[in-house]
């Protein structure tokens, strides 16, 4: 009988030391779990961050690109090489952009490509309205230099007809003045059109630019929730097989 009772022992203690062993490895599976969800979330964190840096310096650095070519009346900068595009530069990272947004919802947004394509039409529309201006001044200088031209040789073939020489020169001074207020309301409304358009622009960009600060935002709690609820199931899970383990040392 003490045989048999020495036996049960010995078996009860194997069975308690292949659970206890069985636990070890399950806590350690755990962990490891943890720690590569935890490295992942981590990794998709700094890859949101860098993507919403990158994001927001895009959309300023094309603004201020677009302004400045505004400003001086030229729609190509300095820096940028004959042949280039100004926003090449901007946007060309598109894993980043792909990375921030891949966790945004359904809703239709704006993306940084059609800022692009929008700063693009305005800067054509820009290079468009100043070929047209000077055409139209073109076209203005050459018609009044044709007035000029038959006033003075109306003139001077009509040097003893100085009533009707005097009423041509008349006609041809208010044609001009015509079309110079021509050209000016012309130049004024187009000027106004681009100022609207650029205002538009820009309104709609920083409309853009507060979607994706705001959707990055949201990833990140998220992300952060995610890893607080993790790492609350880990600690209940330690604390779990700690319970275990000490009832199994009592007993």
């Amino acid at each position: 009988e003490y045989s048999g009772n020495v036996k049960k022992l010995l078996a009860r203690h194997e069975e308690l030391r292949a659970n206890n062993i069985s636990l070890r490895n399950a806590v350690k599976k755990n962990n490891a779990i943890y720690e590569t969800k935890a490295s992942r979330l981590n990794k998709e964190y700094e890859e949101l961050q860098k993507a919403n840096v990158f994001l927001r310096g895009a959309v300023k650095r094309m603004i201020e690109v677009k302004i400045a070519a505004l400003s001086h009346g030229d729609a190509t900068p300095k820096n940028t090489k004959r042949g280039e595009d100004p926003l090449v530069s901007c946007v060309t990272p598109v894993s980043c952009v792909n990375t921030s947004t891949k966790h945004q919802t359904n809703r239709e947004d704006l993306n940084p490509q059609e800022v692009v394509l929008q700063l693009q039409q305005l800067a054509s529309s820009v290079i468009s309205i100043s070929r047209m201006q000077d055409q139209m001044v073109h076209e203005a200088v050459k018609r009044e230099k044709n007035a000029r031209a038959r006033a003075t040789e109306e003139r001077e073939q009509l040097m003893q007809m100085i009533s009707k020489q005097e009423s041509d020169m008349e006609a041809t001074m208010k044609k001009r003045e015509s079309l110079i207020r021509a050209l000016h309301e012309e130049e004024e409304e187009v000027r106004i059109a681009a100022l609207n358009k650029r205002e538009e622009i820009l309104v709609s960009t920083q409309k853009i630019e507060e979607e994706i600060e705001a959707t990055a935002e949201a990833e990140r709690k998220h992300i952060l929730s995610a890893v607080a609820e993790q790492k609350t199931r880990i600690e209940m899970l330690d604390s779990s097989l700690a319970s275990m383990s000490l009832l199994d040392l009592k007993t």
